[in-house]
């Protein structure tokens, strides 16, 4: 008797294409050849293309380029469907149960990849809440530290390069039981899983940082939980670190991050975020360390005092970016929000020939006002190395001001080559005239960066419909 696969193939995959989809997964399992043309249509169908490197899984579809855990396990039995796979994403469920059976799929999936892993990220859903330990959650922590554990060590086989772990699992905490292995691969990842930074768990963070040898970035989640942390890291690896959010309790003593520069030597760049690091009357000591290494600092007013306050710390900073909190509270100084704590600052800067690029946001609180009004004596400090200049919010200027900030632009950096100015939303008209503005009162710019895109100023007067493309 005749069956499907004595068919000449162009009509099998005739047949296929009129196909329901649960039809199509019934012929793929039936043998190689329908799983290919069958196969091919179902993915076809869901609109996955086997060639895409990116596989986003999650619990709930919102976004056209994700797929849900019952896709995944249709995708998996389709041959060749993930041979392409380098960068791999799961949000899992709020459900604790459902959490750890698209944890052990996820490693499944893991396992059935062949070729190394680029990007590995991870989310939880849970939320934040005071479970007590005999909630029946407690019982299921065993079982997610196993299939987290395994998870981990699937993608360490895979040799990533890159991971994100973030969220709160739904499952009542205890300390994980494993140790991860010595990563060689591990090159960035971001601890935005605030499960992570609890007590519970910063103990086996502190390990997996230090077993991970090749870190040469890390983002992290600002928690109070880093005052313990960072003091107990060693990564001599690390080029750069950054601290984003706030903290959910108290801000970590200054001082912490600036032991923890002092004790990883090829550090280059630290983003102290404004919440993070707490300056407090002993820091106006500043810092004690060399911190010679350093080229990039992104901090607020009083972190930067903190830093540069003495000449002799920090000798070799390039770049300096001055960062402004959105709120006014116990995690930040009074100079945070106070434009005379900026010209304070600009008095340590100005004299520090390394620096070349500054960046400030022009909606800090009083700086337009005293740029306009040149009330401050500090105004007059001159910075003659800067050759580069990057202004954000600058659309938060009036027009009329524009001219006078670029007047005081001129007085204070006399040696730019470069302005780069973020979210203008500025039409072709708009970015035309404030080229010649710039033109007229900062004859020696070059360069003019708009919104990311850089353009001599001539090209931004004579085409600024450039402005207007994506």
């Amino acid at each position: 008797m005749a069956t499907l696969v004595d068919l000449p193939e162009e009509l099998l995959c005739s047949i296929c294409e009129k196909a329901e989809p649960s039809t199509l997964l019934s012929l793929a399992a039936s043998c190689k050849l329908l799983n290919r043309i069958s196969g091919s249509q179902y993915l076809l169908f869901i609109s996955r293309d086997s060639q895409d490197p990116s596989l986003s899984v999650a619990d709930e579809v919102r976004m056209s380029f994700e797929t849900s855990f019952e896709t995944l396990r249709n995708i998996m039995s389709i041959a060749g469907s993930i041979s392409s796979v380098r960068f791999v994403s799961f949000q899992f469920s709020p459900s604790a149960t459902k959490t750890l059976q698209q944890i052990r799929l996820a490693t499944l999936l893991l396992q059935r990849i062949h070729h190394p892993l680029h990007s590995l990220e991870v989310n939880f859903n849970g939320v934040e809440s005071d479970i007590p330990c005999f909630s029946p959650s407690f019982n299921m922590f065993p079982s997610f530290n196993g299939a987290f554990n395994g998870l981990l060590w699937e993608a360490y086989r895979l040799r990533y390069c890159s991971l994100r772990l973030a969220g709160i699992i739904p499952i009542t905490q205890d300390c994980f039981k494993f140790s991860p292995p010595i990563n060689t691969s591990l090159s960035h990842i971001t601890v935005d899983a605030t499960f992570l930074l609890s007590r519970a768990q910063r103990e086996w963070l502190v390990g997996f940082l230090n077993a991970s040898k090749a870190i040469l970035y890390i983002l992290a989640r600002g928690s109070e939980g880093w005052t313990y942390i960072l003091p107990n890291l060693s990564l001599p690896s690390l080029k750069d670190i950054a601290f984003i959010g706030r903290p959910t309790v108290t801000a970590s003593p200054i001082e912490i991050v600036a032991e923890f520069c002092n004790q990883h030597q090829n550090l280059r760049s630290i983003d102290c975020g404004p919440y993070q690091f707490r300056t407090s009357l002993t820091s106006k000591l500043g810092c004690q360390y060399p911190l010679s290494q350093l080229q990039v600092l992104r901090a607020s007013v009083s972190q930067l005092l903190y830093f540069v306050s003495d000449p002799s710390r920090l000798r070799n900073l390039e770049v300096i970016e001055i960062q402004w909190p959105e709120f006014d509270d116990d995690l930040v100084s009074t100079s945070d929000h106070s434009s005379t704590g900026l010209w304070h600052l600009f008095t340590f800067l100005c004299n520090r020939s390394s620096i070349r690029n500054l960046i400030i946001p022009t909606n800090f609180p009083g700086l337009q006002k005293d740029v306009r009004s040149e009330a401050k004596s500090s105004l007059t400090s001159t910075f003659p190395s800067l050759t580069m200049l990057q202004l954000g919010e600058f659309k938060s200027l009036v027009e009329l001001a524009r001219q006078d900030f670029l007047k005081w632009v001129f007085k204070v950096f006399p040696s730019l080559k470069s302005l780069d100015f973020a979210y203008t939303g500025w039409d072709a008209e708009e970015t035309s005239c404030f080229a010649r503005i710039v033109a007229k009162e900062l004859p020696s710019i070059e360069n003019l960066i708009l919104d990311y895109k850089p353009r001599k100023v001539k090209d931004w007067i004579e085409d600024p419909s450039e402005s207007t493309k994506a």
